[in-house]
């Protein structure tokens, strides 16, 4: 089986803390489990190409990132390790999955993901 573009590897990372969550405490088991059954079932419904394997890891640490394409961290408190990650090896893809936006910071979207829901969330919560 091809993966789409060539991905070798999707890593969720499951570390960080922000205010009373903890990846050790599991706080942030429920969205690893959701991203990572995400991105399980676009690699069953098209059956010849795949996203790519995904894993999930509690620690950069445990990571080849040579080896990796995109790289997924589930709490606010990392970005400043996924900054300097991201210059370190400017091909991966990195996202930095929230629940709080941080203040004072613009924030980039796709135009293709602007729902009625993430404006009302954006417009209200900000």
């Amino acid at each position: 089986m091809r993966t789409i573009n060539g991905l070798k590897r999707v890593v969720i990372v499951n570390a960080g803390e922000r205010m009373l969550l903890s990846a050790k405490k599991g706080s942030y088991d429920t969205y690893v489990n959701a991203f990572k059954r995400g991105v399980d079932n676009i690699n069953e419904d098209t059956k010849e190409k795949s996203l790519a394997p995904v894993e999930v890891v509690k620690s950069i640490k445990e990571v080849k990132l040579e080896d990796v394409d995109v790289l997924i961290f589930v709490s606010l408190s990392m970005l400043l390790e996924a900054r300097e990650i991201k210059k370190k090896f400017p091909h991966l893809k990195i996202m930095v999955a929230t629940g709080l936006l941080p203040e004072g910071e613009v924030v980039i979207v796709d135009k293709s993901w602007l729902t009625p829901e993430l404006l009302y969330e954006f417009s209200t919560g900000y």
